[in-house]
């Protein structure tokens, strides 16, 4: 028997035990899963969130259990390497391959609701053994930063962000591939390419997907407004609004990226060539909203100083020009012992431009630098 949850039931940052359900009767979260802030729990409420029963919860109102601290940094490492497999292997799950994907969407977005910076800067700053997976993750962190600003309801933000999570699944190991290539893709490459739209949606079928924002947004990811996209040619009219913001984040996730043959082009410059599109080749709305919420100077981006300081931007602030900046190398090239936070406001720290990511140093204590818990 079904039975609606009270907020007494629902706990904060205490795993769940059973899974809940919307009143559509979709699963939302699985057993397991931390509701995160008030505000996740509030909306859990208003979908009329059930379970298929409570007495399996008793424990979980009456035993201590000692929540762990939030870390962005590592929760996302883990949903990478969750994500991989489920990727990498999805056969192996097969009727429970929608229910994993559908946990990690969630994660991810609660995760960037939470510390969204952390996650932004995770996106440049971690170092990645699978492209095909971090790329997908890269793109549903941008989704989420993005959708939650939209005012889309937890329903279908998840179904997009799962769509982003496995819109390339049936070219897994071929995008690996393809990510260490030097030469330009072969014809037999680009028809995988051309073809991996409905190879995916059929794997997903396969699994047992039967979300249709999901499958549509993977089916249109690659499709644009000029009629020129791939597999259907489609035009403007044709394209959910949402796969179109897909295919959005899709191209920017991608350009922020270093290929064997290429630097990643910088923040700012990727971020002006989708505004430069706005209103013709991209919508208006969705790259205006793009470019605010990642700022000309995104976390996890170097900057020069003026002073001739690297700095790493860490938190972005209600004037894009001037983010959050902490120094880690000096002018003379040697790195600090510990970042210095520096006043951007201040003309001896004024950014001078962006850096590409070469012309810096691996930062690997990212927990302390956003003041997260190590442990």
């Amino acid at each position: 028997m079904n039975e609606i949850l009270e907020q007494k039931h629902l706990l904060l940052r205490m795993p769940l035990p059973w899974d809940i359900y919307n009143a559509r009767g979709m699963l939302i979260l699985g057993k397991g899963h931390m509701i995160l802030n008030e505000k996740q729990r509030d909306q859990l409420l208003l979908q009329g969130a059930f379970v298929r029963s409570l007495s399996v919860g008793e424990e979980y109102e009456t035993t201590p259990q000692v929540a762990e601290a939030f870390n962005p940094f590592h929760i996302l490492d883990r949903t990478y390497t969750s994500l991989d497999a489920l990727l990498a292997r999805p056969h192996s799950f097969l009727a429970d391959f929608g229910k994993r994907v559908r946990q990690l969407a969630i994660t991810i977005d609660e995760t960037v609701n939470e510390g969204p910076d952390a996650c932004v800067a995770w996106i440049f700053l971690r170092p990645f053994p699978h492209y095909a997976s971090a790329h997908s993750l890269h793109v549903a962190i941008l989704l989420s930063l993005l959708v939650q600003r939209l005012g889309l309801g937890l329903p279908e933000r998840t179904s997009l962000l799962c769509a982003a999570l496995t819109m390339n699944i049936s070219m897994y190991t071929a995008q690996n591939d393809f990510y260490r290539q030097a030469i330009p893709l072969s014809d037999a490459q680009r028809d995988m390419v051309d073809e991996h739209p409905v190879a995916s949606v059929k794997l997903l079928q396969a699994c047992h997907i039967g979300d249709d924002l999901w499958l549509r947004s993977v089916l249109e990811h690659h499709e644009n407004w000029e009629g020129t996209g791939y597999p259907l040619r489609m035009v403007k009219e044709e394209i959910h609004p949402l796969s179109h913001l897909l295919y959005l984040a899709d191209i920017v996730g991608a350009k922020l990226t270093p290929r064997r043959y290429r630097e990643p082009v910088r923040p700012n410059v990727a971020l002006s060539q989708v505004f430069l599109n706005r209103g013709k080749s991209v919508d208006m709305q969705y790259a205006a909203l793009l470019v605010k919420q990642l700022g000309i100077y995104p976390p996890g981006t170097f900057v020069l100083l003026r002073n001739g300081d690297t700095g790493l931007v860490t938190h972005r602030t209600s004037n894009a020009g001037t983010p959050r900046v902490v120094s880690v190398i000096n002018g003379q090239g040697m790195p600090y012992g510990e970042p210095i936070p520096r006043e951007i406001t201040d003309s001896s720290f004024k950014i001078e431009e962006s850096l590409p990511a070469s012309h810096a140093l691996r930062i690997t204590n990212l927990s302390k630098i956003w003041h997260y818990p190590s442990d």
